[in-house]
């Protein structure tokens, strides 16, 4: 579930038909969902840290409307549903990059995913020996675990963090005759923008991070707002994309 973007863009999913099929598990490998703006530096790749929306975080449903409800013939067979009690054993295998305290962003974007396929329920709950019962916090929240890696220790979620190769070719980039013919091409454009990037840096290195607060600004403005910003028009973001 990745970035800064102003809509969700549905997977595709093959629905059985055939009364003989049965779906038996799915992989889903995603980034993270519609997030606030960030930056990130153009030299290292640092970002800086940023959050999940609440647009982001609709992904779940989709997925439990498919894959957890059991009158669908893609239904998982032998998974809890979402209205069960929540059975990790064997069934459900999470694992999320998490650079904390640097960015966070995937940690949390799949916190709400597994919040989104395990609702709480008041059926998450234990009996005393006194015959009372307690239910988990938030109506029966549902405690998905979920393996944070560090990606310091395993490269498999993001191969390029703290690569000297990657770093030096990104350079070699910036240095490159064409990369330079192209940024002064673009110089009318950038000097029209500093009253709409929020004070980040207006270079062709930092292209990235300009189109991403003016995506995010021109998708989260109000329509009174967007009149009096550039972003009300498509062909500033158009250029900066």
């Amino acid at each position: 579930m990745e970035p800064g973007k102003s809509c969700i863009h549905q997977p595709v999913v093959c629905i059985a038909t055939m009364s003989d099929s049965t779906v038996i598990g799915f992989v889903l490998i995603a980034r993270h969902g519609d997030r606030h703006e960030n930056f990130q530096n153009p030299d290292t790749f640092a970002v800086s840290q940023t959050a999940i929306t609440p647009l982001g975080k609709q992904l779940s449903n989709f997925l439990r409307s498919v894959y957890l409800d059991r009158s669908l013939p893609s239904y998982i067979a032998g998974i809890s549903p979402s209205t069960s009690i929540f059975n990790s054993t064997g069934q459900v295998a999470v694992y999320a990059d998490n650079d904390f305290p640097n960015d966070t962003v995937i940690l949390d974007s799949t916190a709400a995913l597994t919040q989104g396929l395990w609702p709480a329920t008041p059926l998450q709950n234990i009996t005393l020996a006194n015959g009372t019962t307690i239910v988990n916090p938030l109506g029966g929240y549902k405690y998905v675990p979920v393996n944070g890696i560090n990606p310091d220790e395993n490269v498999s979620p993001k191969g390029t963090t703290d690569c000297t190769t990657f770093l030096n070719c990104a350079q070699v980039l910036y240095n490159w005759t064409l990369f330079q013919e192209v940024s002064t091409n673009a110089s009318a454009f950038f000097a029209a923008l500093p009253p709409y990037v929020g004070g980040r840096p207006i270079e062709l290195e930092n292209a990235w991070n300009i189109f991403d607060y003016m995506n995010f600004q021109a998708s989260r403005r109000s329509q009174r707002n967007r009149l009096d910003a550039s972003c009300a028009s498509p062909a500033p973001k158009h250029e900066a994309r």
